[in-house]
């Protein structure tokens, strides 16, 4: 109270600044948890494209060296399920696009760290240095991508062999 006997109150300045500090104070208690969640995300997203990875070339490493009757050498396969594939060249050219990364029976995955990955798979069979190229190739080196929005996450490459 006042000494003219008046009261006194909130004055609608007061009420403005006492709103623009804890406005304030929000925005800062907020920001770290959003850049937690963020640096989460994007580990999961790291964490997922390495499993992602791994098990492509798990799945094209238990495949047959290369198909014996030869009529699908070299061809690509890319967009078709790869249930069907039977040796490790039906993976050339296999690709995933952003958003349409799936497992081995074709179900595309709904993960929000999945969002925006994609994956690619070359698989060439090569000779080495001194080997002799008169015999058929008996290296295949393969290599599993997984990016997101084009940037390569994780690389996986493998020389595989087969003895004949």
């Amino acid at each position: 109270m006042r000494h003219d006997g008046r009261r006194r109150g909130l004055t609608l300045l007061e009420c403005l600044i006492a709103i623009a500090l804890l406005a304030a104070c929000v925005i800062a208690l907020t920001v770290p948890f959003q850049a937690s969640a963020d640096i989460e995300l994007e580990d999961a997203r790291r964490t997922l494209a390495t499993s992602l990875a791994t098990e492509m070339m798990e799945e094209i490493l238990a495949k047959d060296f290369d198909d014996l009757a030869g009529s699908d050498s070299g061809t690509s396969w890319a967009g078709l399920k790869r249930s069907g594939f039977d040796s490790m060249n039906d993976y050339h050219g296999y690709a995933e696009p952003a958003g349409s990364v799936c497992d081995i029976h074709g179900v595309a995955m709904d993960d929000p760290a999945s969002q925006g990955l994609s994956r690619e798979v070359t698989v060439a069979y090569v000779y080495l240095p001194g080997q002799d190229t008169s015999q058929p190739q008996n290296f295949a080196w393969i290599q599993v991508v997984v990016a997101r929005d084009g940037d390569p996450l994780q690389t996986l490459t493998r020389l595989a062999y087969q003895n004949r």
